[in-house]
């Protein structure tokens, strides 16, 4: 349960990929601009034709992303 009594709990921010390197770069780059101290983001690339994961590994090393490649579209919910 929630603990609203913490001044900034943990939250994650989930971005899945799916060939679509130039606005998964744009949604990191305005998600990083938060103000907001206490977060991480889980970046999952869900079966890109273009290995566009290690592009984006290459260009984002903030240690805030977690990345997840999956070999196939597992679709999301």
């Amino acid at each position: 349960m929630l603990d609203l009594k913490v001044k900034n709990p943990s939250v994650t921010i989930i971005v899945i990929n799916y060939n679509g390197l130039t606005d998964t770069r744009n949604c990191l780059l305005s998600v990083l601009k938060t103000n907001y101290p206490n977060y991480t983001v889980l970046l999952i690339d869900n079966g890109s034709k273009q290995n566009e994961i290690e592009l984006l590994k290459k260009e984002f090393t903030n240690k805030r992303i977690l990345f997840k490649q999956f070999n196939t579209n597992l679709g999301f919910t």
